[in-house]
């Protein structure tokens, strides 16, 4: 999976690896899709992300495409 962080302009840049969405564990993409088909636009979830080897949990509000 293609690792990722959003700079400060929000823009997406190299670096944060996710690795679970509300504490549930991801090891691909596919893991990831799955569980995020589970939500809809609106919702809240927390990505823990791994970024230089410390995880650490950021919320986030899903949008439409």
């Amino acid at each position: 999976m293609q690792a990722f962080s959003r700079a400060r302009d929000g823009s997406i840049v190299d670096g944060d690896l996710i690795t679970a969405v509300n504490d549930e564990a991801i090891a691909s993409l596919d893991d990831l899709l799955t569980l995020l088909e589970k939500r809809q636009p609106g919702d809240k979830v927390t990505l823990t992300l791994s970024r230089g080897g410390r995880l650490r949990k950021q919320a986030v509000l899903l949008a439409s495409e």
